[in-house]
C-alpha cells in the first residue's frame, strides 16, 4: 500500500475513534478542522540605502472564518479570529549587481547606467555606430571617422564646419583650396592657378597693377602699370616723345603750331638748286634761315630732310641728285646753329612723287626737299 494511502487510512481511523469516544460528535469538529479558511491581505514598501542594504516596511492582515485561530472559543458569541502584523526589516544584497539599462554592464562599472550602451565604452551608447562613443562624438548621430563626424573630402576639416565639402581644402579657409599656395583661397584669389601678392595675382614690378592687367608687366609704372616719364598722358611705349611732355593727339610730342607748319610748308617750296646739281640758290637762303631759327627756338625738335626729284634722266642719278640736296640743306642748317644730332637726311629720286611727271607743273612739284619735325 502507497504511503498516501496508509496516511488517509490512519486519519479516518483517527477521526471514527474521536466520534465513537465522544459520542458521535465527529461531525462539527471534522467540519470546522478541514475547512478552515481564511483572508489575507497586505502591503509592503522597499527603500534602497544602497546596492546590498535596503529597508523593507510591511503590513499584513489576517481574517478567519472560525474562532479556532487563537484556541480560544468565544462561546456564545461566535466572534472570528482577526489579526494585523507590522513589520520593519533590513535586507541585504549578497551579490551587489544590478544592471539597470540592461546592456550587460553592472550599474556599478557602467558610466551611462539609464542609458543601453556598449561594454567597450564602459556602458555609454555609440548611436550613429562610428566607433566614437556619443560623449565624445561631436556628430552622434551621424556615422564619420573625424572625431565621429562626416569629412567627405578627406581634407581633415568636418563636413559641418567645411565651406568646401565636396573638395579637399586647408583648416585655414574653413576647408576651401588655395591651389596655387600663396596664402589667398581660390573664391578669392584673380589667379587661383598662379601664385601672387595682388589678390592672389603676380605682380612682378610691384607697381599695384596685377601682370594680368598690366601693360608693361616687366617695368614699374604710374600709368596704368607703365611708366610715363614726361607726364604727359601717354605712356613711354606709345610716346614719341617720352622725355618731353606733348599730346595726346600728337603721340606725345609737343604741338607744332600752324606758323612753324607753314614755315617749314614754305621751305619746301622755296628751296631752289641750280639745274641739275646741289648748290642751293641765294635766294633760297631766307626760308633756311628761318628753319634754323625754329630748331634752335625748340631744342626737343629733330627735324628729317627727305629729298625728291621728277624722272627726267637717269632714275640712278635722280636717287643720288636727291640725296645730295637733302644733305646741302642739312648741312646749311648745321652752320646755322643747329646741331647735327638733331637733323638726318635721306634721298629717294622719283620714288614718292607729288604730282604727274608727264606735266611740266607735276615735275615741278616732284623737284622737292621736304622738312618735317620730329621729337
Amino acid at each position: 500500500m502507497a504511503k498516501r494511502d496508509k496516511l488517509v487510512s490512519a486519519v479516518f481511523v483517527y477521526w471514527v475513534g474521536r466520534w465513537y469516544l465522544q459520542g458521535g460528535s465527529l461531525h462539527k469538529e471534522f467540519i470546522e478542522y478541514f475547512l478552515d479558511v481564511n483572508a489575507l491581505g497586505g502591503i509592503g514598501v522597499n527603500f534602497a540605502v544602497n546596492e546590498r542594504i535596503g529597508i523593507n516596511l510591511m503590513s499584513k492582515y489576517t481574517y478567519m472564518w472560525n474562532d479556532n485561530f487563537d484556541n480560544r472559543d468565544d462561546v456564545g458569541n461566535n466572534y472570528e479570529d482577526q489579526s494585523l502584523m507590522t513589520t520593519v526589516g533590513l535586507t541585504y544584497n549578497f551579490t551587489g549587481r544590478k544592471d539597470s539599462d540592461n546592456d550587460g554592464v553592472y550599474d556599478k562599472e557602467d558610466k551611462c547606467p539609464t542609458v543601453f550602451g556598449l561594454a567597450k565604452f564602459g556602458g555609454c551608447p555609440d548611436t550613429d555606430a562610428d566607433g566614437v562613443e556619443d560623449a565624445k562624438d561631436d556628430c552622434p548621430k551621424l556615422a564619420g571617422t573625424l572625431n565621429g563626424c562626416p569629412d567627405k573630402d578627406k581634407d581633415g576639416v568636418a563636413d559641418k564646419d567645411d565651406s568646401c565639402p565636396e573638395t579637399p581644402g586647408l583648416a585655414q579657409f574653413g576647408g576651401c583650396p588655395d591651389t596655387d599656395g600663396d596664402g589667398v583661397e581660390d573664391s578669392k584669389d584673380e589667379c587661383p592657378k598662379l601664385a601672387g601678392t595682388l589678390n592672389g595675382c603676380p605682380d612682378k614690378d610691384k607697381d599695384g597693377i596685377a601682370d594680368k592687367n598690366d601693360p608693361c608687366p616687366e617695368v614699374a609704372g604710374t600709368l596704368n602699370g607703365c611708366p610715363d616719364t614726361d607726364g604727359d598722358g601717354v605712356a613711354d611705349k606709345d610716346d614719341r616723345c617720352p622725355e618731353v611732355s606733348g599730346i595726346k593727339q600728337n603721340s606725345g610730342c609737343p604741338e607744332i603750331k600752324e606758323e612753324t607748319k607753314k614755315v617749314m610748308t614754305k621751305a619746301m617750296e622755296g628751296l631752289f638748286f641750280n639745274s641739275g646739281s646741289a648748290v642751293i640758290q641765294r635766294k633760297s637762303y631766307a626760308v633756311l634761315d628761318n628753319v634754323a631759327k625754329i630748331m634752335n627756338e625748340n631744342p626737343s625738335y629733330k627735324l628729317e630732310i627727305k629729298g625728291h626729284t621728277d624722272n627726267t634722266g637717269k632714275e640712278a642719278k635722280n636717287l643720288q641728285l636727291s640725296k645730295d640736296r637733302a644733305a646741302a640743306a642739312k648741312e646749311y642748317l648745321i652752320k646755322k646753329g643747329v646741331e647735327s644730332s638733331r637733323l638726318s637726311s635721306e634721298g629717294f629720286g622719283v620714288t614718292q612723287p607729288r604730282a604727274d611727271n608727264k606735266t611740266a607743273a607735276g615735275r615741278k612739284l616732284n623737284r622737292r626737299v621736304e622738312f618735317t619735325i620730329q621729337f
